[in-house]
C-alpha cells in the first residue's frame, strides 16, 4: 500500500497578480524487469518522492503581457537506476530548478512567447568506502533551456509562426563494455517555422525544422540527428 497527497493553494489579487504553491508526494514501484530479469534485483524498494513548487503570475498592460515565474524542488528516496548491468536503489536524489515564461501581445494578432528554464539535480549514494558520495547525474537534461516564438494571425484563416530554441550543455551515458562512461554533449540552437491554413473543417499545415541545417549536435550520444527537414499534411475535425 502507498499513500499519496497533493496540496496546491493559490490566491489572486485584483485579477492582476496570482501567487500559488504546491506540495505533492508520489511513488514508483519497481518493474518486473528490474526485479526478475537477469539484470534484476529482488531487493529493490519503491521510489518515494516529495515535490515542492511555488510561483507567481501577473497580467500587465491590459493583459497584453503575461509573466509567470516558478521555482521547484523534488526529493526522491530509493531512486531506481540501471548501473553497470544491474538495477539498484540510490539513497537519495534531489532536483531543483526555476522557470520563467513570458507571453506578450504587443499588437493585435501578434503573439510573442519566451521561456527560460534552469534545472539541476544530484544523487547521494554510499560509496565503496562506506561514506556518502554526492554528484550531479541528470542525463540528457540540460541545465539551461530557452526558446523564443513569434506567431502572427495573418488572416482569419492563415497563421504563421517561427521559433528559436537553445539547448544547453548536458551529459549522457555511453555504454562501452564492460562499463559505461559519462560524455559531454555540446549546446545547440535550432530554428523552426510553422504555417497553417484553415479550410472549413480542414486544416492544412506545414513545418520546416532545423532551417539552418545544423548537423553538429547530439540528442543521444552516438545517434545521428536530422538536418533540415519539412513535413506537411491535412487534418480534419467533425
Amino acid at each position: 500500500n502507498q499513500f499519496t497527497y497533493t496540496i496546491n493553494p493559490s490566491y489572486v489579487f485584483s485579477d492582476k497578480f496570482k501567487v500559488f504553491a504546491s506540495v505533492a508526494s508520489g511513488f514508483k514501484a519497481p518493474t518486473l524487469t528490474s526485479l526478475y530479469s537477469i539484470y534484476g534485483n529482488k531487493d529493490l524498494k519503491a521510489e518515494d518522492a516529495v515535490s515542492y513548487e511555488a510561483g507567481a503570475q501577473t497580467f500587465l498592460f491590459n493583459n497584453k503581457l503575461d509573466l509567470r515565474v516558478v521555482g521547484f524542488r523534488r526529493n526522491i528516496k530509493n531512486q531506481i537506476s540501471y548501473i553497470n548491468y544491474k538495477y539498484i536503489n540510490y539513497n537519495q536524489q534531489k532536483d531543483k530548478g526555476v522557470e520563467v515564461e513570458v507571453i506578450a501581445h504587443p499588437i493585435e494578432k501578434l503573439t510573442v512567447k519566451g521561456f527560460y528554464a534552469y534545472v539541476d539535480g544530484e544523487v547521494t549514494t554510499v560509496g565503496g568506502s562506506g561514506k556518502d558520495t554526492t554528484y550531479s547525474n541528470l542525463i540528457r537534461r540540460p541545465n539551461h533551456t530557452g526558446q523564443i516564438e513569434i506567431g502572427y494571425q495573418v488572416t482569419e484563416k492563415l497563421f504563421v509562426s517561427t521559433n528559436v530554441k537553445h539547448t544547453g550543455t548536458r551529459s549522457d551515458l555511453f555504454y562501452k563494455y564492460p562499463a559505461s562512461e559519462y560524455v559531454a554533449l555540446d549546446p545547440y540552437t535550432m530554428w523552426n517555422a510553422y504555417a497553417e491554413y484553415r479550410l472549413g473543417k480542414a486544416r492544412v499545415f506545414f513545418n520546416a525544422n532545423n532551417i539552418t541545417n545544423n548537423k553538429k549536435y547530439w540528442e543521444i550520444y552516438g545517434y545521428a540527428t536530422l538536418g533540415f527537414n519539412m513535413q506537411s499534411g491535412v487534418s480534419f475535425s467533425f
